[in-house]
């Protein structure tokens, strides 16, 4: 126990440049913004980087040159779903990379909910289309990919498999 609240207070004294990532609806954007407001961090999405208000796709020149203007701050969170190329120099960049893996269940369980009450910063959610969408990206959602590519963070890489570890880690930053 004791050598757990070492490492997270280390973290919290270092943590600067982070990356949060892992399946559709385990709560990244959530557990980001909890994160940005414990250390004072601005976050960002990817999504946010990728498509526009009305979620059209942006060029990729476009997203490219968001990612790298965020990459030029001294500090920052990252958070999204996308493991590909394009995002690889923030994850080689962060000094902190966390994955929220918390399974198939949740994933589905929190699309199917997001798509009720739809939401407020996009409204794609609201649409059919893109309900069957998410639904397919859960059902064929590898979670192994996500660690198998794991080398790519030069930092420190940590792994929360559900809600209460992510919690307990935010609760261990906070009182650090």
């Amino acid at each position: 126990m004791e050598d757990s609240f070492i490492i997270v207070f280390f973290l919290y004294l270092f943590m600067k440049r982070i990356f949060v990532f892992g399946g559709v609806g385990v709560g990244k954007t959530t557990f980001a913004s909890k994160l940005s407001k414990i250390l004072g961090i601005e976050f960002f999405k990817t999504d946010d980087m990728i498509w526009n208000e009305n979620w059209k796709k942006r060029k990729v020149e476009e997203r490219d040159k968001k990612l790298k203007e965020i990459l030029r701050k001294k500090k920052w969170i990252i958070e999204g779903a996308q493991f590909d190329e394009w995002i690889f120099p923030a994850i080689k960049k962060s000094d902190t990379v966390i994955l929220l893996n918390f399974g198939r269940k949740v994933m589905f369980k929190r699309v199917i909910k997001r798509f009720k009450k739809g939401r407020k910063d996009k409204g794609a959610y609201g649409k059919i289309g893109s309900l069957v969408y998410l639904l397919y990206y859960v059902l064929t959602h590898k979670s192994k990919s996500y660690l198998e590519r794991k080398e790519v963070a030069n930092g420190e890489f940590i792994l929360l498999e559900n809600d209460v570890e992510a919690d307990r880690f935010l609760e261990k930053i906070l009182n650090s």
